[in-house]
């Protein structure tokens, strides 16, 4: 579809004429129309076509906690979750170029992660989870077997002896698990992730586990024995209580979002703070800082979304990375822009990318497990 194709449609639009298809199409070539020195229609009267799509698209949107969104977002955001819901591309339908790039190259598309994990036993054995049945793991006074809903429980028998042994429960590139904990604890794990937590917490004073990557955790209330959670540089205590760590190595911050109860976040000479429900801590290099929280978008990966509210492409891309197992590598310069969208985690490799082409303008091409990002 050409630049006076967009125009036709556009005309449809102002007078009412568009099918269904052409109604995504318009949503789709707004975005980009926009950038034309040489337009047809002035920046005013395509304000008022944005206003119209995103009044006709955010009724349907799920109800999400009020923010304030720049237009230019709205209209990218609303884009990317109609698109993707109605389950096709009208620009993809006809094979339409623009600038020979829109049309990207999906080659053996891939399917997103799933529950994929190893347990590593302290003698060091490593066992795939991925099918584990009751009763197939033992260690001395431990049960570990995997429920109907697909979590792995630890079950200890009442004359354990302590103990200092530790297991540790890793995810790989797309792959996630979750664990109840020999206390009672619920622990999730996102994609390339580890837990290290002892076989038992008989006797010790503070229930300490270890993380790197991201996990949610749903602490056992134990009011004698503190839960504590490392991770990096940073140590997360909690009595009993339900938060977020993100904590990648590749990522500049360690980001610690509580959800109900009370943290307290520390770290060797960045004193420590203290989190109400609904704060976030950043913690760097720099000190840690408190701020309000979008809690949606800090668990939305275990309700199996991707949020965006303001990341830009590199962080983005190391989301999908993970989550999809690919290496992302950038050709040229890529506008830097902010991504306001919500998306399934559920979706094929191929569908997360067009919704992010839709969103910022930028082009994927996908060769076996390289994604390569183009302006």
């Amino acid at each position: 579809m050409q630049k006076s194709e967009a125009e036709k449609l556009f005309d449809k639009f102002k007078n009412g004429t568009c099918n269904a298809a052409e109604m995504e199409a318009v949503r789709y070539w707004l975005y980009y129309y926009r950038s034309e020195t040489d337009a047809k229609y002035s920046s005013a009267e395509l304000e008022d076509i944005s206003e119209e799509i995103w009044s006709k698209v955010e009724p349907a949107l799920p109800e999400r906690k009020p923010r304030v969104i720049a237009l230019k977002a709205k209209i990218a955001a609303a884009a990317a979750i109609v698109l993707l819901a109605l389950g096709g591309l009208y620009f993809m339908q006809n094979k339409a170029p623009l600038s020979g790039q829109v049309e990207s190259v999906y080659k053996n598309d891939i399917d997103p992660g799933g529950d994929r994990a190893y347990l590593i036993l302290s003698d060091g054995k490593k066992v795939s989870l991925d099918h584990l049945q009751q009763g197939e793991i033992a260690q001395p006074g431990v049960k570990i077997s995997r429920s109907a809903d697909g979590m792995v429980i630890y079950k200890t028998s009442a004359d354990q002896a302590a103990t200092d042994e530790n297991n540790t429960l890793e995810t790989p590139n797309g792959g996630r698990f979750s664990i109840i904990l020999p206390d009672g604890t619920k622990a999730w794990l996102n994609a390339a992730s580890t837990l290290t937590y002892p076989l038992s917490f008989k006797n010790k004073k503070e229930r300490i586990v270890t993380l790197s990557g991201e996990g949610y955790f749903e602490v056992a209330h134990d009011k004698s024995h503190p839960f504590m959670v490392r991770s990096q540089r940073q140590t997360v205590q909690v009595l009993g209580t339900h938060f977020n760590i993100q904590a990648y190595s590749n990522e500049k911050k360690i980001r610690t979002t509580l959800l109900s109860g009370s943290v307290r976040i520390s770290g060797s000479m960045q004193g420590s703070k203290t989190l109400k429900p609904g704060e976030q801590a950043d913690f760097t290099t720099n000190g840690v800082t408190v701020s309000q929280a979008d809690t949606e978008q800090a668990n939305a990966w275990i309700n199996d979304d991707f949020v965006f509210n303001g990341e830009d492409l590199h962080t983005v891309m190391r989301q999908v990375a993970r989550w999809y197992d690919v290496d992302v590598v950038y050709d040229g310069e890529q506008d830097n822009a902010a991504f306001y969208s919500t998306i399934s985690r559920k979706k094929k490799l191929s569908e997360i990318l067009k919704a992010l082409t839709m969103n910022q303008g930028v082009h994927f091409k996908l060769e076996g497990r390289r994604v390569t990002v183009m302006p």
